[in-house]
């Protein structure tokens, strides 16, 4: 199983239930050194995360199991041009994939 940690819509059981065909069952974690931030780009209309490093700079969120057929779908809801899929540590000392913004300074797999 592979663990995502979603700090927006993915939170929704509407939204998990038109992705995965099924509601996710997850628990609150929090992800430290990154903010919530908007695009710049009118075109994109979604906020993601981008990395500071700076550990004062803390995304409350869910993290969920899903399965790697899942994650697939995750990446087809999520990923837009300017998002990526990255893994980190969450405050639980989880290693989870997240959505963040290309441009961070982050690329870990």
């Amino acid at each position: 199983m592979e663990k995502i940690f979603s700090y927006g819509t993915l939170q929704k059981d509407s939204v998990q239930v038109a992705t995965f065909g099924r509601a996710l069952t997850g628990t609150k974690d929090k992800l430290v050194g990154y903010l919530l931030t908007n695009s710049t780009e009118a075109r994109l209309q979604q906020a993601s995360l981008t990395y500071t490093g700076d550990e004062t700079d803390v995304v409350e969120g869910m993290l969920f199991e899903v399965s790697p057929s899942e994650l697939c779908k995750a990446d087809d809801y999520s990923v837009v041009d300017d998002c990526i899929r990255v893994k980190e540590d969450v405050i639980s000392g989880q290693r989870a994939w997240v959505y963040v913004w290309a441009d961070t300074d982050v690329f870990l797999v």
